[in-house]
């Protein structure tokens, strides 16, 4: 009878917990799925343009910078301020020149003087209505470049295109003197940003101007020169809430807008609620048609679990009574029945024993680990930090060079993840990035090199110690580059072999003799990157794992980690 009774309160406790829980998560389920596939649609098309967005205005930005090259040119400007003949202005003419021929962006360069014209690059035959029509929008933009799309133009050979302009006056003492125009190629300039994105005839990304004209998009549905939105306009789509809906004779059609902050012109995308259900609808009928048979297969799971396990359980709490009666400290149920009282009072007096005694004994080697690594990364954080900081210092005094950026960037992402010293571990991606970062510090600071990664896109998320490589890499670079010779080369290669993980780090540089690193081992003037990665390497994988060296003087030198596969970060 009490086995009998055991059986049923099992039945009874596992439909409970088990099926009907089960039962409610599918159905909630299907209903997130639809909204969650809808918003990851929405999120990831907004980061498209928004990318999109940054690449227009970056290169728009930098184009506007290119026309300031007119006022710095002094002989341009004397020439211009002149009564030289436009045929004869050469200085005019080779900035002109410079415009068309040094950027692939630029088709053609006019400037428009009382005196004449003076042009480069492919002309166009109607250049002077497009002079005309953009006067009274230059007029008040107190010299700021306007971009803007006027339609279809014929070049002097006969050929049509896209006519895109960037055009500003030209000023002297607060008045015009002269108009710019910069004709851009419509299809290299758009091409940069739509060939990375991958879209269909459904989904086209458009760029069009204020007025809603299309300037440039991925698709045939629209082509340049038409206009979108014929029912709403720009402006309202603009305010209204992102994704703006709107009917259309196919359905709800959904928007996602963004705007340039240099040009004003709107980037904007497509997407139907209908195709985003169709998409999901083969799994969403999967799911549906696996919930019957999912409630079937656990009743059936539920009788036999409970008609093999209540004779067990019987027999295993008389037999846990006799192990666990001095040790009762948790207190249990008394709802439950008498044989699940007993199973509970014993397991749980003997486990709490046994989970506080490895509580106390994880705690002491996890603080111990955690106390071991921050020294070790306190040993190596200020070395890289003064020297990299004494080297922008010394580039600050370079005015104008790009390299300080380089720099500087490099410097911010690798002191962000040396600060994390709470963190001893890190994924092989973030570890190779954090290297790359490293790099361009050390070729500033010592010399050039170039760096390979031949690690595989799999095992770029298992785990690894941090600053493991940077260690290396700046052992090569201080010891084997340091005669500063030409076509210096650092090569990181990884494998995954059964169940450990295997890097090799090789650089081409000066090498050593193995026999002075082995008894220069334990002492000041050995590396200490090197001694570092092989003592934490030591301390949390054992005998097992470390470094195997090669190298020979003249030789370069070739190291090969060792160590366990590791998907999550010890604790």
């Amino acid at each position: 009878m009490r086995r009998q009774s055991m059986r049923r309160w099992l039945l009874l406790q596992f439909i409970l917990i088990v099926i009907l829980p089960s039962l409610l998560i599918f159905l909630v389920s299907s209903l997130i799925s639809v909204r969650a596939a809808m918003d990851q649609q929405v999120r990831s098309t907004s980061l498209i343009l928004e990318e999109i967005r940054q690449n227009i205005d970056t290169k728009l930005k930098f184009l506007q910078q290119m026309t300031v090259q007119f006022y710095l040119n002094d002989a341009a400007m004397a020439e211009l301020l002149s009564s030289t003949p436009v045929g004869e202005c050469r200085w005019i003419q080779s900035q002109l020149d410079s415009y068309v021929n040094s950027n692939p962006y630029i088709q053609n360069a006019y400037l428009y003087t009382d005196r004449g014209i003076i042009e480069s690059g492919h002309g166009i035959t109607n250049m002077d209505e497009v002079n005309e029509s953009v006067q009274g929008r230059l007029a008040g933009l107190e010299g700021r470049i306007s971009w803007h799309f006027v339609g279809t133009v014929k070049s002097l050979f006969g050929m049509e295109q896209n006519g895109i302009f960037g055009s500003r006056h030209i000023r002297k003492d607060m008045k015009p003197v002269a108009t710019l125009h910069l004709g851009l190629r419509e299809a290299i300039f758009f091409g940069d940003f739509f060939s990375s994105v991958q879209t269909d005839e459904r989904q086209p990304i458009v760029v069009c101007n204020p007025d809603g004209v299309v300037i440039a998009s991925t698709g045939r549905s629209y082509p340049p020169g038409s206009r979108l939105f014929l029912g709403q306009t720009l402006e309202e789509i603009r305010r209204g809430p992102q994704p703006y809906a709107y009917r259309t004779d196919v359905g709800e059609q959904l928007v996602l807008t963004t705007a340039s902050t240099e040009s004003g012109w709107v980037i904007a995308t497509f997407f139907s609620r209908r195709k985003i259900l169709d998409d999901i609808r083969p799994i969403w009928v999967l799911f549906y048609a696996a919930i019957p048979l999912f409630a079937i297969f656990l009743f059936s799971l539920s009788i036999v679990l409970t008609r093999r396990f209540s004779r067990p359980l019987s027999d295993l709490s008389a037999t846990l009574a006799s192990v666990g009666s001095d040790l009762r400290e948790i207190p249990v149920d008394t709802s439950e029945t008498r044989e699940v009282q007993m199973l509970s009072e014993s397991y749980n007096a003997m486990t709490r024993r046994i989970r506080d005694l490895m509580q106390k004994v994880r705690q002491r080697e996890k603080e111990r680990r955690r106390a071991h690594l921050q020294t070790l990364q306190l040993q190596l954080t200020p070395h890289f930090l003064y020297n990299a900081l004494d080297t922008i210092g010394w580039l600050a005094r370079m005015n104008g060079q790009e390299n300080i950026r380089d720099i500087t960037r490099a410097l911010v992402a690798f002191l962000k993840e040396v600060s994390a010293i709470d963190s001893g571990f890190i994924t092989l991606g973030r570890e190779l990035d954090l290297l790359s970062d490293f790099a361009v510090i050390q070729r500033y600071r010592y010399t050039d090199f170039e760096l390979a990664l031949e690690v595989p896109e799999e095992l770029r998320g298992l785990y690894v110690h941090k600053m493991m490589l940077v260690n290396l890499m700046e052992n090569s670079v201080t010891h084997g580059f340091r005669d500063h010779r030409e076509g210096n080369a650092i090569t990181v290669r990884a494998e995954r072999t059964n169940s450990r993980l295997v890097i090799h780090f090789a650089d081409n540089g000066a090498g050593f003799d193995p026999a002075e690193l082995k008894r220069a081992r334990g002492t000041p003037s050995a590396s200490i990157g090197l001694r570092n990665t092989r003592k934490r390497i030591k301390l949390y994988h054992g005998p097992g794992s470390g470094l195997k060296i090669d190298s020979a003087v003249g030789a370069g030198c070739r190291i090969v980690i060792s160590i366990p596969v590791m998907r999550e970060p010890p604790e």
